[in-house]
């Protein structure tokens, strides 16, 4: 039997290599993606025990509308029903639209992680369901830069999809009376 040429063993190996860098690539790129959004871990939004001074009804149009309270009472703060700024960071509520437009709050979360390392905003950590008084949300944790996190949990009302954001320092988030606006939320 004949012995392959230096060059034919050259090119196998070399396609060999290329093979396996697109294959292993392929492979890492599968396992970093976010897993079926069915798969998607659940967690119960806790009860936080913070007392909300302000409450407000809000409206989002073409969302539902819907009232939530606020722990900005100080000077410096604002608060109204679409948002607020206190001392451990701001706070939001928007109406993202139809989920005609986008498929709703789990193609969005899908969507974002698709999106991977290289978006404007990456992921810090997998979606995540939160139960809470507003139905089922999915959250997604962004970077914005080095030293701020929006925590947005999106929910789906009467085929829209309204999200509530949260700016943050993760060093100095105040996670309680978060879970308390959070835990304040009623569709009216």
């Amino acid at each position: 039997m004949p012995r392959p040429s230096r060059t034919a063993l050259a090119f196998v190996v070399a396609l060999g290599l290329v093979a396996g860098g697109f294959g292993g690539g392929w492979f890492a790129a599968r396992a970093t993606r976010s897993p079926d959004p069915l798969a998607w871990a659940t967690l119960t939004l806790p009860s936080s025990g913070v007392e909300l001074p302000q409450r407000f009804d809000g409206s989002a149009d073409p969302c539902p509308d819907y009232a939530i309270s606020s722990p900005a009472t100080s000077p410096g703060t604002t608060a109204d029903a679409r948002g607020f700024v206190w001392a451990h960071g701001s706070m939001h509520v928007l109406c993202q639209g139809a989920t005609s437009v986008f498929g709703g709050a789990d193609a969005l979360a899908d969507a974002r992680v698709d999106q991977g390392p290289d978006a404007d905003k990456p992921l810090t950590q997998q979606p995540v369901r939160v139960q809470g008084p507003f139905g089922t949300a999915v959250r997604l944790d962004a970077a914005l830069g080095e030293d701020q996190v929006l925590s947005e949990w999106f929910v789906e009302r009467d085929g829209t999809v309204l999200a509530i954001g949260y700016l943050h320092d993760p060093a100095a988030a105040d996670w309680p009376t978060v879970d308390a606006v959070l835990g304040s939320f009623a569709w009216r």
